[in-house]
C-alpha cells in the first residue's frame, strides 16, 4: 500500500517522534505522520515528503495557536497561555538547529544566542575578549544561514 519513498519518510517522521520531548514537536510530528498517512501512494522523495509533511504540519497548530484566543476570550489563565505560546518560534529554530550541519563550538554557541545571552555574557563563560566573540558568532550565523538555505533549496 505505501511506496518506499512514504514509508521511509514517515519512518524518518517517527524517529523523531521516539526522541522528542517537546508538547508543541509532538503535535506536530503527529500532523505530520498523519499527512504522510493520508498520501500512501506518494512517490516524491522522502526527503521532500518530510519536509511538505513539516511545512505543513508547522501551518496548521500556528494557525489553530492563533486562533485559540479569539475562541476562548473568557478562558481563566489566557494570559499565561498566551505568554508561553509566544515562545513556540523559538522552539522551531531550535529544533532546526539541532539538526543543522554546524560544528559543536558554532551549535553551543547559537544555542546560547537563542537562550537570551549576549556576546559579553558568551564572551565571559569562554573567557574570550568580545570582539573575539562577536567574531565567532558572526561566523556561526553564516554557517547557520547557509545550511539552512541549503535545506530550503534541497526541497
Amino acid at each position: 500500500m505505501f511506496t518506499s519513498q512514504a514509508q521511509s519518510a514517515y519512518s524518518t517522521l517517527q524517529a523523531r517522534a521516539i526522541s522528542a520531548t517537546d508538547s508543541y514537536i509532538v503535535d506536530r510530528l503527529e500532523r505530520a505522520l498523519d499527512e504522510i498517512i493520508r498520501n500512501p501512494r506518494n512517490t516524491r522523495p522522502a526527503p521532500f515528503q518530510v519536509r511538505s509533511a513539516w511545512a505543513n504540519a508547522g501551518k496548521v497548530i500556528d494557525d489553530r495557536r492563533k486562533l485559540a484566543p479569539q475562541l476562548s476570550l473568557d478562558a481563566p489563565g489566557m494570559d499565561d497561555q498566551t505568554a508561553i505560546d509566544g515562545r513556540y518560534g523559538s522552539v522551531e529554530i531550535l529544533d532546526w538547529l539541532d539538526r543543522a550541519f554546524l560544528s559543536d563550538n558554532d551549535r553551543r554557541l547559537l544555542h546560547g544566542l537563542a537562550a537570551g545571552a549576549d556576546a559579553s555574557v558568551l564572551a565571559d563563560a569562554e573567557d574570550v575578549s568580545v570582539q573575539r566573540m562577536r567574531e565567532r558568532i558572526s561566523r556561526a550565523r553564516r554557517t547557520a544561514t547557509r545550511d539552512y538555505q541549503a535545506s530550503v533549496t534541497a526541497a
